[in-house]
């Protein structure tokens, strides 16, 4: 069995294609004490009146957070105790019994992902601590915040077939800030 590689920190310079490498932001603002405005507010109740389909992504993806817990399927994805970010604590049991009938997608992982990305989630590493590593975060998806989440744009992003490095040094210390909602 060969051993576990450990990512480590790229330097800045070239890549093995000669090209200056670049590094993605993992910049993030503390959002919980964000008041919501009435468009924000009324965004929110827009959304809930909304058939489950025509919902947006950030607002399926939200309330199956919420609905975990209660329906029992927290094995699967769950926020994490910050209420700052989430998880997909199982794979298999996120792919049948979550992303389907809750967030109204085919259940590959990949098209989820990638619906994470349009929308400025970052995924978190062991930089931010080992409980945290694999959890997505978002400044404005946050728990018992729900009509914050129409700050969220969606990114249409062209290939430009450039990857950017991950930087570990900037990414956020989320167990350090206030926990968001009621766990």
């Amino acid at each position: 069995m060969g051993s576990r590689v450990r990512w480590q920190q790229l330097q800045p310079g070239l890549t093995k294609g000669n090209r200056t490498r670049i590094f993605a932001s993992h910049t993030y603002e503390d959002r919980s004490t964000m008041e919501p405005t009435k468009d924000d507010l009324d965004w929110w109740k827009r959304q809930l009146s909304l058939s489950p389909e025509k919902r947006r992504f950030q607002v399926k993806l939200y309330l199956a957070l919420e609905q975990s817990r209660v329906d029992g399927f927290d094995d699967a994805i769950s926020w994490m105790p910050h209420g700052r970010a989430f998880k997909i604590n199982d794979k298999e049991k996120f792919l049948t019994r979550v992303i389907g009938p809750y967030l109204n997608m085919k259940p590959v992982h990949p098209s989820f992902v990638r619906q994470l990305c349009f929308y400025s989630f970052i995924r978190l590493t062991n930089a931010s601590g080992r409980e945290s590593s694999g959890a997505y975060c978002n400044e404005y998806f946050l728990r018992g915040r729900p009509a914050l989440l129409r700050r969220m744009t969606r990114v249409r992003t062209k290939g430009t077939g450039v990857r950017p490095a991950w930087n570990f040094n900037e990414e956020p210390d989320l167990l350090s800030m206030p926990r968001c909602g009621n766990f």
